[in-house]
């Protein structure tokens, strides 16, 4: 039952704890990382196997529809398992074939490190973090999805407006308006802007994104406005700062702290409910008050309640 699955658990800690141990000595012996001719090799083996059957039981007791949801630690781990597993194929199987054996062994030392953030899920806040950003991940598709079709849409928009009138000396795109820029009174020019522009789909989504994320946004306006020499170039990036900044990023920014509030309230939930079991059970410690009602046997004698405190070491 629960103490199998306890123990179970606590052993692949203890396997972590080790695989760290391994990694940290590796990478002072070793000038490559993990080799054969430093002998961690095979201890590394073993241990990356250790977590291949980790994963294997898990799918084998739990299923694998309720062990891939039921956290996010078991995602990982299982992306990792199996990335780990592929790096090590290609080193033995095709060993000098497709990438430098080196790289391989470099990809492998990280993707393992990746799995020492399961000791992180024994601190609250950082539980509470991962909760909140898998919270975010189920459901803030539609979040993103509405915001890349705004991006793309209003970039594509801007590069029909705007296209070909910011260049400079190594575009290739020819300039349908020229400008004396000046860096000493410029302020677009002297920070060097100059891929900030619409001349292509891709520079009017990062421009945008620039100018929704407020950096220097007044600059950029400005630069178009003496591009165009049109004072109505600002009705383009007004528009854009009321859809971008005022409705998506506040309507992402408070999905953000709901999923964050969420996430808290289940979390603080979680921790009373273990509270009040090992108070039943008589595992706390400290004192509470507790009314209770007590009556006779026969129904006679006497009833009520009184107040209660109950030390308990």
């Amino acid at each position: 039952g629960g103490r199998r699955v306890l123990f179970f658990e606590m052993c692949v800690d203890v396997v972590l704890m080790i695989h760290l141990f391994v990694l940290l000595a590796s990478q002072t012996t070793c000038s490559d990382g993990i080799d054969s001719s430093c002998g961690w090799e095979e201890l590394d083996a073993v241990i990356s196997l250790f977590y291949v059957v980790e994963c294997i039981a898990k799918v084998a007791v739990h299923g694998w529809h309720k062990y891939w949801n039921s956290s996010a630690q078991n995602k990982l781990d299982f992306v990792v398992t199996v990335c780990v597993f592929m790096s090590f194929f290609v080193y033995y199987a095709l060993y000098g074939m497709i990438m430098n054996p080196k790289r391989v062994i470099k990809l492998m030392v990280v993707l393992r490190q990746i799995r020492l953030v399961r000791f992180f899920h024994y601190y609250d806040r950082f539980r509470l973090l991962t909760a909140t950003a898998e919270a975010i991940s189920l459901v803030g598709g539609p979040l993103l999805g509405v915001a890349f079709c705004y991006f793309y849409a209003y970039g594509f928009l801007g590069t029909q407006v705007f296209g070909g009138y910011i260049c400079y000396e190594d575009s290739n795109v020819t300039c349908l308006h020229a400008v004396d820029w000046d860096p000493d009174t410029d302020d677009y020019s002297s920070k060097g802007y100059w891929s900030l522009n619409f001349n292509d789909l891709l520079g009017g989504i990062v421009t945008l994104f620039v100018c929704t994320v407020g950096n220097d946004y007044n600059d950029i306006v400005i630069a178009f406005v003496r591009a165009t020499g049109s004072k109505f170039a600002r009705i383009y990036f007004a528009v854009a700062y009321g859809i971008g900044v005022v409705i998506i990023v506040n309507v992402i920014v408070a999905f953000v702290i709901n999923a964050y509030l969420t996430s808290w309230e289940k979390e603080w939930n979680r921790k009373q409910k273990r509270k009040a079991r090992k108070s039943h059970f008589g595992f706390a410690s400290g004192s509470f008050d507790a009314p209770t009602a007590y009556a006779s046997p026969g129904g006679a004698g006497y009833s009520g309640s009184y107040q209660r405190r109950d030390q308990r070491e």
